[in-house]
């Protein structure tokens, strides 16, 4: 399989094409829009009219004016509903160039979101790593001093079985020490 050098450039030009007859289809969408919202209006205006006539005659048949008038609010729905076709049509032919055009910057995003959530991930994995060997140490710590303690503990009561239960006190040890040391202790 041979490698296409022009590739890359083929794809911008495409992409610059789409974009272009994206906004092409866009700025004739907004106009569209523009006469519909007017064609609307004049619909509206002429509808209103039309009924206030219609409201105030008391005549079976229509007189010229009704009819001119009846005739214009025809004409102005007939071109309401073309300007809501036309506007239907252009964002049918717009709606597909849409995820198109805005892949690329959709896709900038969803890297810079990557890269972010990215850095959070190894800045989290380095703190659990920090609590991790925090917990080791203080687990070797907790298992020395519960050595330290079983090893004094037995000293102590070899030390009481060969004093036959007379028990000596060191110095600071006495009772009136620890109190003060330690007030809940006592």
């Amino acid at each position: 399989m041979k490698i296409n050098p022009f590739r890359k450039k083929s794809l911008g030009r495409h992409f610059d094409k789409l974009q272009a007859e994206y906004n092409e289809l866009d700025r004739k969408l907004d106009a569209a829009l523009k006469v519909q919202k007017e064609a609307e209006a004049a619909f509206a205006e002429k509808h209103k009219a039309y009924q206030e006539l219609e409201e105030r005659s008391t005549s079976s048949f229509w007189s010229a004016g009704e009819k001119s008038l009846n005739r214009a609010r025809n004409m102005a729905e007939h071109q309401m509903r073309e300007t809501q076709s036309k506007v239907r049509e252009l964002q049918c032919q717009i709606a597909p160039l849409h995820s198109q055009v805005i892949a690329p910057s959709q896709m900038a995003e969803a890297r810079e979101t990557y890269v972010r959530l990215t850095q959070q991930d190894q800045a989290l994995s380095k703190e659990f790593e920090k609590t991790d060997t925090l917990k080791i140490k203080l687990a070797q710590k907790i298992a020395k001093l519960e050595q330290n303690i079983a090893a004094e503990t037995q000293a102590a009561a070899h030390a009481m079985a060969a004093a036959d239960g007379e028990i000596v006190l060191p110095e600071g040890l006495d009772e009136a020490a620890i109190a003060e040391k330690h007030p809940s202790a006592t």
